[in-house]
């Protein structure tokens, strides 16, 4: 029996048009999208802060880190507010379909990225096709300097 046959929960994510998904173990919540405060002088990639249960938690752009142009908040947007690093971090993605479990996961090639520029963590395999598994890391890596300032 291979590894992969484990089949590890997933939340798939949609962003342009394209599917990915996050391990569902590295989320807290997911949520529709709530008032967000800009913050003057902040990096592109931070699109502000909102109060999520009473902490203020920096909203990231999914699209932005993956080298697309924002396109603000639909009905569909939702809050991925995911833990890293002992704080959670609010990661604004275009949908969220549903919680699945992915068949034969392979890791990606090394150094091999996606065509938007950031790496996919690992391939796996849905009822609906492909699906990019993101790295957490990789794609809030450069909130650190947001945090340190």
């Amino acid at each position: 029996m291979a590894m992969s046959a484990s089949k590890e929960q997933h939340v798939k994510l949609e962003v342009a048009g394209q599917r990915y998904a996050i391990r569902i173990d590295e989320i807290a919540e997911i949520i529709k999208p709530p008032h967000v405060t800009k913050i003057p002088g902040s990096k592109p990639h931070i699109l502000g802060v909102t109060n999520v249960r009473g902490n203020m938690v920096p909203i990231v752009s999914l699209r932005h880190q993956l080298g697309l142009e924002e396109n603000g908040f639909s009905s569909r947007s939702r809050i991925v507010v995911a833990r890293y690093r002992g704080e959670q971090v609010g990661i604004k993605v275009d949908g969220v379909s549903q919680v699945v479990r992915l068949d034969s996961i392979q890791p990606a090639e090394e150094g091999r990225t996606s065509r938007e520029g950031i790496a996919c963590e690992a391939i796996g395999h849905s009822d609906e096709g492909l699906v990019g598994i993101l790295s957490l890391s990789r794609i809030l890596e450069v909130q650190d300097e947001w945090r340190e300032s």
